[in-house]
């Protein structure tokens, strides 16, 4: 009879501590998939095949993110296009250090204006946006400049 109670017991014991192990592994899947989720740093929170993606039908928060990303990248790519132009007519160090100076503002401001949507889904978008505004602003002050140099 001892020996009945000691297997039920045992198979009580394994059965429940099987559960509660498959319990944490779900447990530490779901952690896992919701960092995934969670920005670290704004520069890893978009990773996906951005070529999938039509922006002008986004239907999820990270489809938007994506394509805020794209656009920011857009605008990067023009003010980099403006400053090697610039750079091509003035060589001046100024230039140089005054763009440091900018994009540290740029940088600083956007992560401020994000910082009330920090660890949400929303957060890529707010600071994507805002790169993409505020350099796009930097790109028409550098093509009046270089334009008044032209002259």
């Amino acid at each position: 009879m001892k020996r009945f109670f000691l297997i039920i017991l045992l198979l009580a014991s394994v059965l429940l501590f099987g559960c509660t192990k498959d319990k944490n592994k779900n447990d530490s899947e779901n952690k896992a998939k919701d960092t995934q989720q969670r920005p670290i740093h704004l520069l890893n929170k978009v990773d996906t095949d951005n070529n999938a993606i039509d922006c002008k039908e986004q239907k999820s928060q990270s489809e938007m993110n994506i394509c805020a990303k794209n656009k920011a990248e857009e605008e990067i790519t023009r003010l980099e296009k403006i400053l090697t132009d610039l750079k091509k007519v003035n060589n001046d160090n100024l230039i140089i250090s005054s763009q440091d100076s900018w994009k540290q503002y740029r940088d600083q401001t956007c992560k401020l204006e994000s910082k009330q949507y920090e660890e949400g889904s929303m957060q890529p978008l707010i600071e994507w946006s805002c790169i993409e505004r505020i350099t796009n602003k930097r790109v028409e002050e550098l093509e009046n400049f270089y334009n008044e140099l032209q002259r």
